[in-house]
Formats: C-alpha cells, sequence, structure tokens
C-alpha cells in the first residue's frame, strides 16, 4: 500500500504561518494523527489540503491496474496522443467512468475535520469551466463529492467560487 502524505497547514492571526507533513499508511491512520495534532493546536486555525486522487479511484474493470506493467502499457497507449491533450486524460477518467472511494474511512475523517472546524480543501488537476457538455466542471466535482457523501458546505471555502477561465469586462 502508497504511504500517504498529508499536509497540515497552521495559519496564525498574525499571517505567519507553520506546515508540517505526516504519513500515513491508510485514513483511519489519518484521523488518529489528526486527533494528535487537534490536541497540541488550535483546530479552527488548521488547513488541511487532500487532492482528490487519494479520494476517489476509477472502479471501471479497464482501469484497474492488471500487473506490475500497467504503467508502462499506459505511457505506450498514449505515446502518439498530442501531449496537450494529456491533460484531459484524467478529467475523462473521473466524467465517464464510476469511482469510488478509494477508503471508506475518508467519510469518517472528513467528518472529524469538519466537526472540529478545520478547514478543508480537496484538490484536483482538474480544469474550471466547461468540459465535454458539462457547463462548471468544479461545481460538477463539488456535486460528485456530495453524491460520494464528502459535503465541503461547510467551512470559511463553502460559498467561494473561483473560477479562473473567464474573460473579465474591461470598465
Amino acid at each position: 500500500m502508497k504511504k500517504i502524505a498529508l499536509g497540515i497547514f497552521c495559519i496564525f492571526i498574525s499571517y505567519s504561518s507553520f506546515a508540517e507533513i505526516y504519513q500515513a499508511e491508510n485514513f483511519t491512520e489519518i484521523k488518529g494523527l489528526v486527533g494528535d495534532i487537534f490536541d497540541k493546536r488550535n483546530p479552527q486555525k488548521i488547513l488541511f489540503i487532500l487532492p482528490l486522487d487519494l479520494i476517489l479511484r476509477p472502479t471501471h474493470p479497464a482501469m484497474q491496474q492488471q500487473d506490475e506493467n500497467y504503467n508502462s502499457l499506459m505511457n505506450k497507449a498514449f505515446e502518439k496522443a498530442n501531449k496537450s491533450s494529456l491533460v484531459y486524460a484524467n478529467t475523462l477518467l473521473l466524467t465517464d467512468y464510476p469511482n469510488d472511494l478509494t477508503d471508506p474511512a475518508i467519510l469518517d475523517l472528513v467528518d472529524y475535520i469538519q466537526k472540529n472546524n478545520s478547514e478543508l480543501i480537496i484538490t484536483t488537476p482538474n480544469f474550471t469551466g466547461e468540459f465535454n457538455g458539462i457547463e462548471r466542471l468544479d461545481v460538477w466535482t463539488f456535486n460528485y463529492l456530495k453524491s460520494k457523501k464528502i459535503d465541503l458546505t461547510k467551512g470559511v471555502f463553502a460559498n467561494m467560487q473561483l473560477v479562473f477561465n473567464q474573460e473579465i469586462k474591461k470598465q
């Protein structure tokens, strides 16, 4: 099993910051680490950042690692693809194939973080804006996580929308 790196950032009122990186084998172990951190620091001043690829995994049989040569086979399959088009591969896998939680304990971890009033961000390599008939991919991802029982409507970032690819009208 690959180790999960968890970045925890403490942001203080004086705008100074402190960061630690922890490694764990699974999300149950991470929850234990988070409990230890909450014992030492104010949970309301901690920001947790989790990447989407540690939370979701494709469940379609074609997307499962078949053997140890899987990565070399994937590289060979995409070697003739236009490099600029490859940035869409993960987004296609997310939007066109079924995904499931990598570990059911993620739900308990997210709930624990939110109940202690800590902030949580889930990052993705995906773009914002329109993609394959999806009007707002970022909103689609938010709703997809919600369908998996990961509700990000709590916290300081709950009502924020960050859009990077829209034109700004000159005043």
